[in-house]
C-alpha cells in the first residue's frame, strides 16, 4: 500500500522538502493501523520499524530521520548533533541531507525555512510548548538567515480542541492573542484554535505562515491520528530536509 502525505504548501526553494505522513500505507494493527510511526505508543516495534523504512524508501529520503524524544519542552537541538533519547521538541540543520522531524497526534508541526533555502526546521507545538515559548525559539534561529517563511501541518482544529479555563489564562498571560482565537463552549471550557495561536505568534516576529485550516487531526478518522479521539494511537511524522 502506497503511503499518503500532505506537502508543505509553501513557496520555499525547490530543493527544500517538507510534508506531512496521513495515517494509511503502514503494516501497524489496531490501534495503531497501519502507518504509525512512533516507537514510544505500544506498537510493535517491528511494525514501526518497517513503516519508516518504507517512509524512507517510498519518497527517497536520503537518511533516516532525526527521531527526536520529545516531551512539550521547548529543547532545540541541531540535528547533525542529536544525541538519542535527549529530550527535544524541535530540530534545525544547514546541512543538506540531515531529515528533520517531529511526531504528532493533535499538536501542530510547524515547519519553517529560510528565504534562501539554506536552513530548515521542525518543531512540536502544543499548548504547553507554545506557552513556554516555544515559537519565539524556533523563529530565533533564523533571525540572520535573512528571512523565512512558516507553514503549520495539521492539527486539532478549533471546533474540537476544548480547554479549560485555567489553560485559557495561561496561554493568554504569555502570548498576544485576538479574541476569535477561543470560542466559550459547554460547563465553563473553551474551544481554541491552535492553528491562529501559532500564526499570531509568528506574526509578532514578522514570519509569514500558511496552514489548511480545513485540516482538523480529531475529526477527520481517515487520514489522521488523534490521542484525543483515542488515547492509544500512532502519531504522524512530519520532516523537512535540503537535498543535496
Amino acid at each position: 500500500m502506497t503511503i499518503e502525505i500532505t506537502e508543505a504548501q509553501w513557496d520555499a526553494p525547490p530543493e527544500v522538502h517538507a510534508f506531512t505522513t496521513l495515517r494509511s500505507g503502514g503494516i501497524s494493527k489496531p490501534p495503531y493501523d497501519s502507518l504509525n510511526l512512533a516507537l514510544h505508543v505500544g506498537d510493535d516495534v517491528v511494525a514501526v520499524t518497517e513503516n519508516r523504512d518504507r517512509l524512507r524508501r517510498q519518497f527517497l529520503l536520503p537518511a533516516q530521520p532525526v527521531w527526536l524524544s520529545q516531551a512539550h519542552s521547548t529543547n532545540i537541538v541541531y540535528a547533525d548533533r542529536y544525541i538519542a533519547g535527549q529530550a527535544a521538541d524541535g530540530a534545525f540543520t544547514s546541512t543538506t541531507g540531515v531529515v528533520c522531524a517531529v511526531l504528532t497526534a493533535d499538536c501542530l508541526p510547524l515547519f519553517i525555512c529560510s528565504s534562501d533555502g539554506t536552513r530548515v526546521g521542525l518543531f512540536h507545538v502544543g499548548w504547553k510548548g507554545l506557552v513556554r515559548g516555544i515559537v519565539k525559539q524556533a523563529v530565533g534561529l533564523f533571525s540572520t538567515a535573512g528571512g523565512a517563511m512558516a507553514w503549520l501541518g495539521p492539527c486539532i482544529g478549533p471546533s474540537a480542541f476544548e480547554i479549560g479555563a485555567e489553560v485559557k489564562t495561561a496561554i493568554e498571560q504569555s502570548l498576544q492573542t485576538h479574541p476569535r482565537c477561543f470560542v466559550p463552549a459547554q460547563d465553563g471550557k473553551y474551544l481554541a484554535d491552535l492553528y491562529e495561536l501559532v500564526a499570531g505568534e509568528l506574526k509578532r516576529y514578522n514570519i509569514s505562515c500558511g496552514y489548511d485550516a480545513t485540516s482538523c487531526t480529531y475529526t477527520d478518522t481517515d487520514r489522521f491520528f488523534s490521542y484525543r479521539r483515542s488515547k492509544y494511537c500512532g502519531r504522524l511524522a512530519s520532516v523537512i530536509w535540503i537535498e543535496k
